[in-house]
């Protein structure tokens, strides 16, 4: 199980607290014995089952987070043992962390956003408990994406949104049927920006990220094969 809670920033400087849980299933005999944080985090977090969004994910900023990793059948109150021995190191001075048996927690802060870590990391262990507690699904990952079907016509990458999809959306205004963007427009973009796909999908719907994800998210295609995804989807 990994169970994580992140205050974030969006880049239109939204803030608010992201929450997720993992399951990992059964394992193999011994993955729990000293489990690691850090590579669970980044490198096996398990199969998302639930989370709390607050702030449309990607692109965001982390202001500070809270991980904690277990076995799936572990206990309210072992998470609970374990994040108060957190906390009282919090209070001597961020970032901490804590091991007992199969349980394993950290937290860390960016002083030069919040000056009090102890009520940063006390925000973020009620989130993450209260996912914990009771687990449920984003709406949006009941609902289909916005599909963007992906087009190269001569010099230039094009994007367009089915009609059926731009009748989903809330509003017509400032939505368009297509983009257009020239290949050398496209690579500066990138340069300067990063990732161009984000960014088509709100001109295309003149929607924020925020009121895509309600939708659904978005996706696009190259012909069968999805190139982008936001958010990603298990499979």
């Amino acid at each position: 199980m990994y169970l994580t809670a992140h205050r974030v920033c969006s880049p239109r400087e939204t803030a608010g607290v992201n929450a997720a849980l993992y399951q990992h299933g059964d394992t193999s005999h011994g993955f729990w014995d000293e489990p690691d944080v850090e590579k669970i985090a980044n490198s096996n977090p398990g199969q998302r089952i639930a989370e709390s969004v607050e702030v449309a994910p990607g692109g965001n900023s982390v202001e500070y987070y809270l991980d904690v990793v277990a076995p799936d059948d572990v206990s309210l109150e072992a998470i609970v043992a374990v994040l108060d021995e957190v906390e009282s190191q919090v209070g001597l001075g961020a970032p901490a962390a804590y091991r007992s048996g199969s349980v394993a927690a950290r937290f860390f802060i960016n002083l030069g956003f919040v000056p009090n870590a102890v009520d940063a990391f006390r925000e973020l262990r009620q989130r993450a408990l209260t996912l914990f507690a009771s687990p449920a699904a984003s709406p949006w990952l009941s609902l289909e994406p916005l599909l963007i079907q992906v087009r190269h016509e001569g010099a230039a990458w094009c994007f367009s949104l089915s009609d059926l999809d731009r009748q989903r959306l809330p509003v017509a205004q400032g939505s368009r049927g297509n983009v257009v963007v020239p290949n050398e427009v496209a690579d500066d973009f990138r340069r300067m920006h990063g990732e161009l796909y984000p960014h088509v999908a709100e001109w295309l719907t003149g929607l924020d990220r925020d009121a895509l994800l309600a939708l659904g998210g978005v996706r696009f295609s190259e012909g069968a094969d999805i190139v982008w995804e936001w958010p990603r989807r298990e499979r």
